[in-house]
């Protein structure tokens, strides 16, 4: 859907043993990188989520990426 919309991504589809429920649960994650990238999935996509869409708005209005645990620390030296 993402390559529908033009946005280039990739998936990763994981499984993970849960011991207490003895049931084993698929993950498929989508990942979405490049500031460029993300900022075309938030016009076009868009979280609900309000915590993220607020860490993601004030990550571009002061561009302090330090709270944006996923991003390397070298990038963060620039």
């Amino acid at each position: 859907m993402l390559n529908e919309l033009g946005i280039e991504n990739y998936w990763r589809k994981e499984e993970q043993w849960y011991e207490k429920r003895k049931k084993r649960y698929v993950i498929y994650r989508v990942y979405v990188n490049g500031f460029v990238r993300v900022k075309k999935f938030m016009e076009e996509v868009g979280f609900q989520n309000k915590n993220k869409v607020e860490k993601y708005e004030d990550a571009l209005k002061r561009r302090n990426l330090k709270g944006m645990k996923h991003i390397p620390k070298y990038y963060l030296k620039r």
